[in-house]
């Protein structure tokens, strides 16, 4: 069960170094008058700290050095 852990932690970890934001698009409703509609498209970016990438990939190399120990 650790080994399994370990390695799904060791991907995200990989992952997340490699890919470290991500961003989306949603439609912002201006004003709505009769007829009249107005909407503007807003991008949101979306970042993860290196640090914290770093130590899931450590946490899931300790996870894999506990499960071959046990």
């Amino acid at each position: 069960m650790k080994t399994s852990i370990g390695i799904i932690l060791v991907g995200i970890g990989l992952l997340s170094i490699g890919w470290t934001s991500f961003s989306y698009t949603t439609q912002e409703k201006l004003f709505d008058i009769g007829p009249v509609h107005a909407t503007r498209e807003k991008t949101h970016l979306v970042t993860w700290p290196l640090v914290g990438s770093i130590a899931v990939l450590a946490g899931g190399a300790a996870m894999l050095l506990v499960g071959r120990k046990a």
